[in-house]
């Protein structure tokens, strides 16, 4: 998935830096997506204010599954980034829209 232009939930520092290394995996920088600035709480990616959102697989993502929502995960340790529980993940809708 292009993650270029793309509203991505900025949960603070931690977050970014994270966020900032699978970026440049990609060829992109924090210049070429743009921050929200969100935390736990996934009501702007559940209301579509946001397009991709970082959080834990162990919650976040089980919970939205459990609203209907299907996503697409890109567990950050698959790409070699070291981080606990933390993946990056979108709709599938947000795919079918916007395909690799």
């Amino acid at each position: 998935m292009d993650f270029k232009g793309r509203r991505i939930v900025d949960k603070g520092d931690a977050w970014r830096r994270l966020l900032k290394k699978f970026l440049k995996l990609g060829g992109l920088s924090l210049d070429d997506v743009t921050l929200v600035k969100g935390g736990f709480d996934m009501a702007p990616f559940y209301n579509d204010e946001v397009d991709i959102w970082a959080g834990f697989l162990t919650s976040e993502v089980i919970i939205a599954r459990q609203k209907g929502f299907e996503l697409v995960t890109f567990p950050v340790h698959e790409y070699g980034l070291s981080s606990i529980g933390s993946s990056i993940y979108t709709s599938e809708k947000m795919i079918a829209r916007n395909p690799f």
